[in-house]
């Protein structure tokens, strides 16, 4: 896919940082964030991935390895040196095989509530069994209709919002990613890492932080904010830009910090 199809929102000068939303989300969630960071010496750009916002999906199905390369393409575009990125959930996967694969272009490394930690636990493949088969299930169950309620109530048991609301070639990529498990990529991650995260999180519960955090080898730190949930940039914006500020002022504690 042309790099130049891509909605990117850029702002400021200084230390330069690509920021990645998460799925099913776009950059102009993050424009709280992106002022700040741009008002304290980051030269922030913010593109809407492929398959959300205004930037066309793939035309083929891909997974976190072209979503990778796509974001390197992008970044080396716009810089000719080492960049920092921000990966929330998605994002995040996104951050970690590029942290883990491109250490050469990776200065600094922001996990905010990152998915990429597949969990093997009863509950967790009964969920990930049925998500699998929704489509299936559905119609067998109740019909051909999108909307049904009875189908909306099935996605929901199986805890599948963002499925529900993707199709196409981006309901492929997601049935395909939420399949990859990255912690093995973990430890290869070379460039700091600080992860931040909130503890109420049930999409990317707060143990995959802990998990992502002894896993790292270099210079980390996980930053907790209390009472938040997975969208902790959209309700506690200022702990995100606070940490990310202090990541480039001083080294990582290698310690977790409860907010």
């Amino acid at each position: 896919m042309a790099l130049k199809q891509t909605h990117v929102i850029r702002q400021g000068k200084g230390i330069p940082l690509l920021l990645l939303h998460g799925w099913g989300s776009e950059a102009s969630r993050w424009l709280p964030v992106i002022k700040a960071l741009a008002d304290n010496g980051f030269d922030v750009m913010a593109p809407d991935l492929p398959g959300f916002g205004m930037t066309p999906a793939p035309d083929e199905v891909w997974g976190v390895a072209e979503y990778a390369k796509w974001v390197l393409a992008l970044g080396r575009q716009y810089w000719d040196q080492p960049f920092w990125v921000l990966g929330h959930s998605f994002g995040g996967r996104i951050g970690i095989y590029l942290g883990a694969k491109e250490p050469a272009a990776i200065d600094r490394l922001i996990l905010c509530s990152a998915a990429g930690i597949v969990h093997h636990d009863v509950l967790t493949r009964t969920k990930k069994m049925l998500f699998k088969h929704l489509s299936a299930i559905g119609k067998q169950l109740i019909g051909d209709n999108p909307q049904s309620r009875g189908r909306r109530l099935l996605y929901q048991l199986a805890r599948a919002h963002d499925y529900e609301q993707t199709s196409g070639v981006m309901r492929a990529i997601m049935a395909k990613v939420v399949e990859e498990d990255l912690s093995t990529l973990v430890g290869q991650i070379q460039a700091p890492c600080l992860l931040v995260w909130g503890e109420q999180d049930t999409m990317t519960p707060l143990r995959d932080g802990k998990r992502i955090f002894e896993l790292l080898t270099g210079p980390k730190q996980l930053v907790i904010q209390r009472g938040a949930r997975h969208g902790v940039h959209l309700t506690h914006p200022q702990t995100i830009v606070d940490a990310v500020t202090q990541c480039r002022e001083q080294p990582l504690s290698q310690s977790m910090l409860k907010l």
